[in-house]
């Protein structure tokens, strides 16, 4: 089954919902990021703290992905760090051992960078305790991200295509979950 968009709502409840797990702040901050930046999983997992901290230990307004770790590995991309983002990463960050700049922002419990597998049991288990697991993976989260791009820049296609960092408009689409109706009422109101 492919990944649906989470819904305003139970975005909230996922973050909540992790409030109250034994990793916290990790939670909160890896399913913020990957809801407030449209990372796919494999670039926020990617990302270390020297990417989204200068050396004083402030959060930066923006993180660049290599483009090693983009989709098609053809360039990098920046992203703007939304406030929530900053959020998470200072108070991950603040309760983190192992800080160094190379370090990753995402650790496993064994050290080193957090696994893909690990990241989806995370959001399948935070879909379990919403009683709503179909559909719902880590990229259901980027889905988020464009559908509310699309709804706030007015149903500008170009803008969440861009946000999303797509090399062509022909895939946005999808993400943004433009229905037959709407599709036939702007046909039938011309």
């Amino acid at each position: 089954m492919k990944a649906r968009p989470i819904t305003d709502d139970e975005f909230t409840k996922l973050l909540h919902e992790q409030e109250h797990n034994r990793y916290a702040a990790r939670g909160v901050c890896l399913f913020t990021v990957l809801g407030r930046t449209g990372l796919r999983i494999s670039e926020a997992l990617s990302i270390r703290i020297g990417d989204v901290m200068d050396t004083s230990g402030k959060v930066l307004g923006s993180v660049t992905v290599a483009r090693t770790n983009c989709k098609g590995k053809k360039e990098s991309r920046t992203i703007p760090l939304h406030h929530q983002v900053r959020t998470a990463i200072e108070v991950l960050v603040a309760n983190m051992e192992d800080k160094h700049a190379g370090a990753y922002v995402f650790q496993s419990q064994k050290g080193g960078r957090l696994s893909r597998i690990q990241a989806w049991r995370l959001v399948k288990q935070a879909a379990r305790s919403l009683g709503e697991i179909r559909g719902i993976s880590p990229h259901s989260f980027r889905k988020f991200l464009g559908a509310s791009v699309y709804r706030i820049s007015g149903r500008c296609i170009v803008t969440t295509q861009r946000a999303l960092g797509h090399s062509s408009v022909q895939w946005t689409p999808i993400y943004v979950g433009i229905a037959d109706a709407e599709v036939k009422t702007a046909i039938l109101s011309l």
